[in-house]
């Protein structure tokens, strides 16, 4: 009985393992990185629009001649259909992040999952014209169930490769850097925040990540590498495709 037990336990870490790490893929397709894509990487921002802090990030990255893609919720996507339009306009790109940041999102059925991915992906196309192909689960946690959903609605399930855990109200702009820095390599998916997942509860001051921003630009910068959407960070110099599928194949 100890011996069944243990393998149970083992067995239930591992199934915890695979919904908080995407990369290991255990339950379908995850984009977390492309190594081929020589000379870029992909900034990307979750659990915005917010209205103070998203456009100091897009004013930074149009200063810096940067672009990244936003997962943006669709309840705040709804309140901020400017800034929407302003992220299309300035040459970004938009990803889906679920309507309303459910922390349960992994154990709702993939019809649900797939109701929720069609809800959003209907308001950022009604306010910029765009379809949007990209999806990351909120606090990226996958389950075959989110799987399952994602594929029914037609998006690919993105993770990441490099996170600054900006998510976080104890962490500072230096811990963001220090995270970050090592992984700053061609094909990486970096994860920021541009907004806080609950601004009610949230300190005065913006994530961690929006702080870091001007610093993590100039690294990027310096290690001659160029902060691209995940569009253009899939795409090879012909238009062609360079990683196991195209987006929204």
């Amino acid at each position: 009985m100890w011996a069944l037990g243990s393998i149970g336990f083992a067995y239930l870490v591992l199934l915890a393992w695979g919904s908080l790490a995407p990369w290991l893929e255990m339950y379908g397709d995850v984009l977390w990185r492309v190594p081929e894509a020589t000379g870029r990487l992909a900034l990307t921002f979750d659990d915005g629009p917010d209205a103070v802090t998203t456009p100091f990030v897009l004013d930074m990255l149009r200063e810096r001649g940067a672009r990244a893609t936003f997962f943006v919720l669709g309840e705040r996507a709804l309140a901020e259909p400017e800034l929407l339009q302003r992220m299309v306009a300035e040459g970004h790109s938009i990803g889906l992040h679920s309507f309303n940041h459910n922390r349960l999102y992994a154990f709702l059925r993939p019809r649900a999952v797939c109701a929720d991915v069609e809800q959003c992906r209907g308001i950022v196309e009604a306010a910029t014209g765009t379809r949007a192909v990209w999806f990351r689960p909120p606090v990226g946690q996958m389950s075959p169930r989110t799987a399952g959903g994602v594929k029914l609605a037609g998006a690919e399930i993105v993770g990441w490769s490099a996170r600054g855990r900006d998510g976080l109200k104890r962490t500072s702009p230096a811990d963001v850097l220090g995270r970050l820095t090592p992984r700053l390599e061609s094909g990486a998916i970096v994860l920021l925040h541009d907004a806080w997942e609950r601004p009610k509860s949230a300190p005065s001051t913006p994530p961690a990540g929006v702080l870091a921003l001007p610093a993590l630009l100039d690294e990027i910068a310096r290690r001659g590498l160029q902060a691209v959407t995940l569009d253009e960070l899939v795409l090879g110099a012909a238009g062609r495709t360079i990683t196991k599928r195209a987006p929204g194949e």
